[in-house]
């Protein structure tokens, strides 16, 4: 994780350009269905098999009180180094800032569209 701190910069999402939200939300349910499903659900509501299974203590991503509700930034932030209780550091193992920008957006705009109505 302090390899994926120490390298962690949100200016490189600066650069990332989506031809409409609707294709950033698509490759966001790619990446998420391929790197996050496992632990988080297929809704994001945590608590899986296969994190129960691991003693994995696994946030609800859809959770009114979730710490990242309406924090893109930090979203962002936390996918690309990790945490501490088994989260992969997915920003130097293999997903690439693209990725994250548009799971981070996936999570927020799709899966939590009350973070988009306000509520």
């Amino acid at each position: 994780m302090a390899e994926a701190d120490s390298s962690f910069s949100q200016a490189v999402f600066d650069t990332v350009a989506w031809a409409s939200e609707d294709t950033q939300a698509m490759e966001g349910n790619v990446v998420f269905s391929s790197k996050c499903r496992q632990c988080h659900g297929p809704l994001g509501q945590g608590n899986t098999e296969y994190a129960s299974e691991r003693s994995l203590a696994v946030p609800s991503l859809v959770a009114p009180e979730w710490e990242y509700a309406d924090d893109l930034e930090g979203l962002r932030r936390r996918v690309f180094i990790g945490h501490p209780s088994g989260m992969p550091t997915w920003g130097v193992a293999g997903i690439t800032p693209r990725e994250i920008d548009a799971v981070a957006f996936y999570i927020l705009e799709r899966l939590r569209p009350d973070v988009l109505d306000g509520g």
